[in-house]
């Protein structure tokens, strides 16, 4: 590289330094003129004038001196904002121009301690978006005195500014003055008029909509002095101070005050927007003090004013050991899916799922946000979790059919005596039976031999199964398990069999016979007989009905759904004449002595068999 091109390139980094530190060093004057540092320094109209043209946006002007301003004038810039900074206690601005102007200006007294105003107004003006601020005064009005003329402020605010009457703004006798849209507060009078001193007639002020608070005076009228003629209009004077009374207006005994905004209705629409509630305007005069305040009448309705409000709660308010966080009429900060007790006044309440409250307890429900709802700002409320009560269910009552089974085998029977025993069925058929029998033998006596030699091994048979029914007959009326007799069977009547019904108690409970004889002949299972008085076999089926709890081993269930339970058994009895079996056959039946088995004892083994199948087909599980 040769030297032209590092010539060329260092002229070019030199440029572009230069172009940046330009913005830089803007942005740093910037930076000083925002921290309030005076950028020029004025003493006469002529400089003020001048530097006002070359001020930007946020510049601070001193004041040197007195600035008169004689002829109409317009102050300020309404595309900039510049603040006038009085310098020492002898700089001050005197405006005597008729119908001067001024706009977008801070008055800035430095918090110095000045003989007189910093605006000194003797003749018509006007002040819009103008600020007056930290001005001082060891006399009359803080920040600004009127003389003479019409005077308006329209939307300024006024902050800061002490005197020994005005803080603010002090009207003497020639002058009419209105504010409008304006603020003034934190003012201080070291007698009298915190904020505005109204001289004696004819001095006329105006206030519309406009805000005085937080002003204080060391005697009377925090907020407003007024020994003139005043017009309060639409306007929030309240929450100021003074020794003596009239903490926010003072109204001299010949001071004409007409205060629009005095019906408690107007009050509470003008100031629902302030967070607080008007109640009432009070003479707070101390009358026990017996202060004597300059040309005031303490006992006059409208001479010492202050305005009674209260500031309504934004919040609810928690007990200590509540649970949650206090808001603007809510709880929160609970947790999802929780039941919860709110008291407050001694009033239980709970909770519902949008988090309203319900005192009707049936009607608690588990909260599905983590809100209660709906509450009262000031009150002072316990939320406590809450466990809802778990209703009982009844037990049901198993119906009188589902009763446990008792074990029969710990039933004692009871004694009955011989004589007062009650006949049985089974003994009067038994009777009609034998009776029968005894006929049937005389009118075969005849033949006795004959049938003795033509009888069958299976009518044999048939008289001991008779006798041995007889047997069993006494053995079952003494049995526990009140079982039916068994009739003797013979050929002339139907077999009797002992019907067991199982039931849910597993005893006996329906005791039948199913017997017919030649004098009922609806039943369907008579025997004929032949014309030698020999009974014809037949097949006769028998309905038997089986009580489980006498034949059933302890500790084995059966199925409960086996209620009447039936087992059809068919049971031959008797033979043909001609040595034939019932079903029919040529083939001769055989002796006790060939099978060794009697007719009942296969019924027995059937009956047996029957009650194995039902018992281990379907077991139930414990």
């Amino acid at each position: 590289m040769n030297r032209k091109q590092k010539s060329r390139l260092l002229v070019t980094l030199l440029l572009i330094c230069l172009i940046g530190a330009v913005p830089l060093i803007q942005g740093m004057q910037g930076m000083v003129n925002a921290a309030g540092e005076v950028t020029v320094t004025v003493s006469n109209l002529s400089q003020l004038y001048s530097a006002m043209i070359q001020a930007k946006d946020g510049d601070v002007i001193g004041i040197n001196g007195v600035i008169n301003i004689f002829s109409t004038i317009t102050i300020g810039d309404n595309d900039k904002h510049i603040i006038l900074k009085r310098m020492n206690e002898t700089s001050y601005i005197n405006m005597d121009g008729v119908n001067s102007v001024v706009q977008n200006i801070t008055f800035d007294g430095g918090e110095i301690n000045s003989p007189d105003a910093f605006v000194l107004i003797y003749t018509n003006s006007s002040f819009q978006n103008v600020n007056f601020k930290n001005s001082f005064s060891n006399s009359q009005g803080g920040a600004v005195k009127v003389i003479g003329g019409t005077v308006s402020f329209d939307n300024c605010v006024f902050d800061n500014n002490k005197a020994v009457q005005g803080g603010h703004i002090y009207v003497n006798q020639m002058a009419n003055v209105t504010i409008e849209n304006s603020i003034l507060q934190n003012g201080y009078a070291t007698k009298d008029g915190g904020a505005i001193r109204n001289s004696v007639s004819p001095t006329t002020c105006n206030i519309l909509y406009s805000t005085i608070t937080g002003n204080s005076a060391g005697e009377f009228g925090g907020g407003i002095s007024n020994y003139g003629f005043m017009k309060v209009t639409e306007s929030k004077v309240y929450d100021n101070a003074a020794t003596y009374g009239g903490a926010d207006i003072a109204n001299a005994a010949y001071g004409n005050l007409n205060l629009l905004e005095s019906s408690l209705e107007i009050l509470t629409e003008l100031f629902k927007d302030d967070g607080i509630v008007p109640i009432d305007w009070v003479n707070d005069y101390d009358f026990e003090s017996e202060v004597e305040l300059h040309d005031i009448n303490p006992e006059m309705n409208n001479s010492l004013l202050k305005l009674i409000y209260e500031i309504p709660p934004t919040e609810v308010v928690l007990a200590p050991e509540s649970l949650g966080i206090e808001d603007d009429g809510k709880i929160r900060g609970l947790e999802s899916g929780k039941h919860y007790k709110v008291t407050v006044d001694d009033v239980i309440s709970y909770s519902k799922t949008d988090g309203s409250l319900t005192t009707n307890e049936s009607e608690a429900e588990a909260l599905t946000g983590t809100e209660i709802i709906g509450l009262t700002n000031g009150l002072t409320y316990l939320v406590e979790e809450y466990t809802p009560p778990v209703e009982e269910e009844e037990e049901e009552e198993p119906p009188a059919d589902e009763e446990e089974p008792q074990d029969p085998i710990d039933e004692e029977p009871p004694v009955e005596e011989p004589g007062e025993e009650d006949e049985t069925p089974g003994d009067e058929e038994q009777e009609d039976n034998d009776q029968e029998e005894q006929e049937q033998e005389e009118e075969q006596d005849t033949d006795q031999e004959e049938q003795e030699q033509t009888q069958t091994p299976s009518e044999s048979n048939v008289d001991q199964v008779s006798s041995q029914e007889q047997t069993s007959t006494s053995t079952s009326n003494s049995s526990s398990r009140s079982t039916t007799d068994i009739a003797e069977i013979n050929p002339s009547s139907s077999s009797v069999v002992n019907n067991y019904f199982y039931g849910d108690d597993r005893s006996t409970s329906n005791q039948n016979t199913n017997q017919a004889d030649n004098q009922n002949p609806s039943n369907g299972q008579v025997a004929s007989v032949s014309p030698n008085n020999i009974p014809i076999p037949i097949s006769q089926e028998q309905t038997i009905k089986i009580d489980a709890a006498s034949i059933v081993p302890d500790g084995v269930k059966v199925q409960e759904d086996g209620d009447g339970l039936t087992i059809n058994v068919n049971v031959n009895v008797g033979s043909d004449v001609n040595g034939t079996n019932d079903r029919g056959s040529n083939e001769p039946l055989q002796t006790q002595s060939e099978t060794n088995l009697t007719w009942i004892e296969l019924v027995k083994i059937c009956l047996l068999f029957g009650i194995f199948i039902c018992v281990f087909r379907r077991p139930m599980s414990n």
